[in-house]
């Protein structure tokens, strides 16, 4: 009885057949010719910071606002880096805490498994290794590959 009480394990399914942890998203849709699967944040972020060791994290830089690389307070300039920053896997699982956010899934990949969370100020974005942490459709979706 207490097991059944405690969220923690809410939405770890049992491994599948090749030792992965497998996890259920809320929704999916096709875009683009790409199905899409969206995660509810908190579901998303206990998920990360389960299988830290699963996932790379980024932050996406614009590469809008140049500026002098003697002023840059960092080891890049918005000028020189338009695209991936790698980030640690805590920093984004504790920016879902905060309402707003989306996180959307590309489930139809051979891996790594792409993930892109997003909210009105930034954008980051998580690679799963997919030989470990595996996102799926929900069921009674099909996935038209």
């Amino acid at each position: 009885m207490e097991v059944a009480d405690d969220g923690s394990d809410r939405p770890r399914s049992d491994d599948d057949s090749q030792g992965r942890h497998t996890y259920r998203t809320d929704r999916a849709v096709r875009e683009g010719g790409r199905l899409l699967g969206e995660v509810d944040g908190d579901r998303f972020r206990e998920v990360l910071l389960r299988h830290p060791e699963a996932c790379e994290a980024y932050r996406m830089i614009s590469g809008t606002g140049y500026r002098d690389p003697s002023e840059a307070t960092g080891s890049y300039t918005a000028a020189e880096h338009a695209g991936r920053v790698e980030a640690d896997v805590e920093s984004v699982a504790a920016g879902l805490i905060d309402p707003g956010h989306t996180c959307v899934v590309r489930l139809d990949t051979a891996g790594p498994q792409l993930a892109t969370v997003r909210n009105e100020v930034e954008r980051a974005q998580v690679e799963f290794d997919v030989d470990r942490v595996r996102w799926v459709a929900p069921e009674g979706t099909g996935s038209g590959d």
